[in-house]
């Protein structure tokens, strides 16, 4: 534990700072997710959270910012799911298994309405939205050149990465919603998100094929 009094302080400081922020990304999603991004001001989101309209601009910069709060959660266990996956599964198995994943974990087609309820039909936000996945790209790009040790990430890397991270924003757009949508009011029961994303899946496997199947560990002795 700290022993000096201003490392004390400024530890303090920081998890203030921490608090605040959460309080206020939390605040942002509840509102949001019940009413609508465009339903909702800073200023109601800024009461929701207990601080003033300043305070909170000094946490994000604008009101979109306030969507994607949590953006680097999913970009971790994506990276994450490709880094570790085992010997035999390839990024796009790997990519797919999350997006499986969360279905069971965030409420499946609930959570997609949920999810452009949110984003609601401003122009910010859906600039905000194609810069969020770009980056996500770049990211991607950048764990799977340095597995086949390039210094800077080749065409296919890219266009690999492109496309891993194509099938993630597919199942979050407006057309996987109309097609739940449409199944669901055909059968309730429908695990249609599932299907969407397994057809989406495969559909891209035929083109990136076996690319980045991990080999197993070889014997270092053999």
């Amino acid at each position: 534990m700290p022993t000096d009094p201003e490392e004390r302080s400024t530890g303090r400081r920081e998890q203030r700072k921490r608090r605040i922020r959460t309080a206020i990304a939390e605040a942002a999603e509840r509102l949001f997710a019940e009413r609508g991004y465009d339903q909702v001001t800073v200023a109601e989101i800024a009461a929701e959270a207990g601080v003033s309209v300043k305070t909170l601009f000094t946490y994000f910069d604008s009101k979109e910012d306030l969507v994607f709060a949590d953006e680097e959660r999913l970009l971790g266990r994506l990276l994450e799911s490709v880094q570790d996956r085992p010997a035999g599964r390839t990024p796009l198995e790997a990519v797919t298994a999350v997006l499986l994943a969360a279905l069971d974990e965030e409420d499946g087609p609930e959570g997609l309405e949920e999810f452009h309820r949110t984003i609601g039909s401003s122009a910010g936000v859906a600039s905000r939205l194609r810069r969020m996945w770009e980056a996500y790209e770049v990211e991607m790009a950048a764990l799977l050149a340095g597995e086949r040790n390039e210094a800077v990430p080749s065409p296919e890397t890219r266009l690999a990465a492109a496309q891993l991270i194509a099938l993630v924003r597919i199942t979050a757009s407006a057309e996987a919603l109309s097609f739940v949508r449409s199944r669901r009011s055909a059968d309730p029961e429908e695990p249609a998100l599932r299907e969407w994303i397994e057809r989406s899946a495969a559909q891209l496997g035929a083109g990136l094929a076996d690319y980045g199947r991990r080999a197993a560990d070889r014997d270092p002795g053999m």
